[in-house]
């Protein structure tokens, strides 16, 4: 979809970062068309593209708009985002995809507590990996935070080496 000028945006080659630039602002882009497309892309392993889908999720999901937007679609937006925490193919898929858990989480906080047995299984799978295991902890704190109390029932039925953040 980039390539054929779907997506309106463009990088921005600088010096020693590159930019993601909107040619519309992500509070007038049509959710239910692109979140699911960028989740998707989580999968996606080579460069720009990679940039591409990381700048440009975070940019959606921390949009003041998409509190109000994000909700509505998420059953069409955990399939994809599943599928990049399951990915083995690529280190890196799966750390992008804790971050957009993470946003997620932030953007939509207890609507997301319908999904998380989605979420959690592949995440609770690395939460003992020494490589994984800080990082994880950190999303789920934060999944736990924003989501509420509710979240820790979900947490810690799919993680059982959950601490809460509230009742340690």
């Amino acid at each position: 979809m980039y390539a054929r000028g779907e997506i309106p945006c463009r990088l921005n080659h600088g010096s020693v970062k590159h930019k993601l630039s909107w040619t519309t602002p992500p509070s007038q882009l049509s959710y239910p068309t692109l979140l699911p497309v960028f989740l998707a892309g989580l999968l996606e392993t080579q460069h720009p593209y990679t940039l591409l889908v990381r700048s440009g999720l975070h940019d959606l999901l921390t949009d003041p708009a998409a509190s109000t937007r994000v909700p509505p679609i998420l059953i069409s937006v955990i399939p994809p985002l599943r599928a990049a925490l399951g990915s083995s193919r690529d280190a890196g898929t799966f750390g992008a995809a804790l971050e957009v858990v993470r946003d997620l989480a932030a953007c939509v906080g207890p609507a997301l507590v319908p999904f998380l047995h989605l979420l959690v299984p592949p995440i609770a799978a690395r939460a003992l990996n020494g490589q994984w295991a800080e990082k994880v902890g950190e999303v789920l704190r934060s999944v736990e935070t924003e989501a509420g109390p509710s979240a820790l029932k979900v947490l810690r039925l799919h993680c059982p080496t959950y601490s809460s953040v509230f009742h340690g």
